[in-house]
């Protein structure tokens, strides 16, 4: 059977609006030790900026959320099937794991949430980093 997940990008704007610009639904291995820890992997060095920047030897930049979604997405669609895009709005595909990957007000790193839906709770919140020190992925 499929552990099917959705990766929810969102965009905060100074914590006044937030708003959910594209889902990325997976059909299998959406558990946290599969598409969480290579959700991770993928995020940890990256930097969300506004406009240019100059980027340190290991940092990868996003010029905003809407760029790291595209870069996510390339990364992880390689073929037909397995992966598939959404609006913003969509839920209720049958998934066991919500991800969601959005801006922080006042860091350039993403931040990740993950969402058991079997449990109904958050399972974790925190930087990519933080996630994969988590028991989550040991």
């Amino acid at each position: 059977m499929s552990t099917r997940s959705l990766t929810i990008f969102r965009r905060n704007w100074w914590g006044i609006d937030s708003t959910d610009i594209v889902v990325m639904y997976r059909q299998s291995d959406g558990y946290p030790r599969g598409h969480g820890k290579e959700l991770a992997e993928f995020l940890k060095d990256f930097r969300i900026v506004n406009g240019r920047s100059l980027p340190k030897k290991k940092d990868r930049l996003a010029y905003g959320i809407s760029c790291l979604a595209a870069q996510v997405i390339a990364h992880f669609k390689s073929k037909a099937g397995e992966i598939y895009l959404f609006n913003g709005n969509e839920r209720d595909c049958w998934e066991e794991y919500i991800y969601i990957v959005e801006n922080q007000e006042k860091s350039s790193k993403p931040k990740l949430s993950i969402i058991d839906c079997r449990k109904g709770r958050i399972i974790f919140e925190g930087t990519p980093e933080n996630f994969l020190e988590s028991d989550l992925v040991k």
